[in-house]
């Protein structure tokens, strides 16, 4: 009796051990579960960036009559669903060579278009000829530079959102524009050209920049140039007056050398430029100064 009392007790025991063994989870599987999950999820492909699929100017082969004519840009985005916004501008291209110089052609006129969360977004703006501030006191195109008849503007598009940005880069025929302004106004250009000097201070000086034009109230850019020696930085610079001089808000460093100092653009809201006035007859006229 107590032989099969033992048997028994043996038997249940057993059986409580495979089915406590059986309620814990698999660990062969579990990693096998984990591991498709983790493959799973690193090979989830990523969602395609937006892309400008069509972006021309209608009619940019004809020249446009401000403001009896629009300017009408379409414009194609795909994969578009993570757009937040595009920005959409005109360049002056002061050289006519139809290319950005991304420090001296300036924006005449910007805007921004929001995404909608759309896969495509394409649509229509229309160019009415409107401009910032800066460049007409009516706030209509006028003719920017008085020696070019007519002036050639730059399109320029871009997309954005988080973590990505594209834009029209290098520029195709259809993405470049001939105005002719309607408004005429008078002319200014640049009289004088000036560098001055400050130092040393150890082996280093300052130079300073003054350029004088015919006219009050204008915005420019300019550019130093070392013909020899080194300028430490940011040899691009803007400058701005309401009178008729602008002077240096700060000064750049250099080494021993030779310099020049190049006015590359200027623009007016109330007089188109004339460069071929210019002080020298130069359509970009400098000052130079060597520093020994």
């Amino acid at each position: 009796m107590k032989k099969l009392t033992f048997f028994f007790i043996c038997i249940t025991f057993f059986a409580f051990l495979l089915n406590s063994c059986s309620d814990k989870p698999n660990p062969v599987m579990s990693d096998t579960q984990q591991n498709q999950t983790n493959d799973l999820t690193k090979g989830k492909p990523s969602s395609p960036k937006p892309e400008i699929a069509e972006l021309y100017i209608e009619g940019w082969q004809n020249v446009k009559d401000i403001p009896d004519s629009n300017m009408i840009v379409h414009y194609k985005v795909i994969n578009a669903q993570t757009v937040e916004h595009m920005s959409l501008g005109f360049r002056y291209d002061l050289d006519g060579d139809g290319t950005y110089r991304t420090f001296f052609d300036p924006y005449v006129f910007y805007t921004t278009i929001p995404g909608n969360g759309e896969a495509v977004i394409e649509d229509d703006f229309i160019w009415d000829g409107s401009v910032m501030p800066d460049f007409s006191f009516n706030g209509v195109l006028f003719d920017q530079l008085a020696t070019a008849n007519p002036d050639q503007y730059l399109l320029h598009f871009s997309v954005s959102g988080q973590n990505f940005w594209t834009y029209n880069g290098q520029l195709e025929e259809d993405e470049r524009v001939l105005i002719n302004p309607r408004n005429t106004v008078d002319s200014f250009h640049v009289t004088d050209v000036e560098i001055t000097s400050s130092g040393p201070k150890g082996k280093k000086y300052q130079l300073f920049y003054k350029v004088t034009c015919s006219e009050v109230g204008f915005k420019g850019m300019g550019q130093w140039i070392a013909v020899s020696g080194t300028i430490s930085c940011c040899p691009n610079v803007g400058f701005s007056t309401n009178g008729t001089v602008a002077e240096s808000a700060e000064s750049v460093t250099v080494t021993k050398g030779r310099y020049r100092f190049y006015v590359k653009n200027l623009y007016s809201p109330n007089f188109s430029y004339d460069p071929s006035q210019n002080v020298g007859g130069l359509a970009e006229p400098y000052d130079e100064i060597n520093i020994e």
